[in-house]
């Protein structure tokens, strides 16, 4: 008899966050929060969780620390592999030299948008990112330049 229960496969997430705020933020820091609330959330489905932020970052997954621009570009071609897709959650300026690579990217976007820095980066990345709004009025802002997701913000 065929066991027809599919077998659930984690993946390899790396989360890219502001290098100059903390995860969870110890004061305000909405968007650090919804990290924090996600890599809970993706480690209690069993995903494996790498998080690029703040050396002063205090979390439950993979850390590697950021002091500047440079350091993240450096780890994320170094570590680039490692990875099923990479989520960003601050500039997409943060994903710059990963563009052209042949992995899924993830931009997060609350709003507002900046429509040449997306049209760009849309260009480069031979649809491998995707972007994703906050709201459904924020994806709409987009005007069909590249693919666009809406995850409701849960915080």
């Amino acid at each position: 008899m065929q066991n027809n229960i599919k077998e659930k496969r984690s993946l390899r997430i790396a989360l890219v966050a502001n290098p100059g705020i903390s995860i969870p933020p110890q004061h305000y820091g909405g968007i650090e929060r919804r990290v924090y609330s996600l890599i809970k959330y993706l480690m209690q489905r069993g995903h494996e969780v790498t998080l690029f932020a703040s050396v002063d970052s205090n979390v439950p997954c993979r850390l590697i620390p950021l002091r500047n621009l440079f350091t993240l570009y450096c780890q994320l071609i170094k570590l680039r592999k490692d990875f099923d897709i990479i989520h960003c959650f601050g500039r997409l300026l943060y994903l710059l030299p990963l563009l052209p690579l042949k992995i899924a990217k993830v931009q997060d976007y609350a709003c507002p948008l900046n429509f040449r820095k997306i049209s760009i980066a849309d260009r480069l990345s031979r649809s491998t990112l995707t972007f994703v709004a906050s709201s459904a009025s924020c994806a709409k802002g987009g005007f069909g330049i590249g693919k666009w997701v809406t995850i409701h913000n849960g915080i």
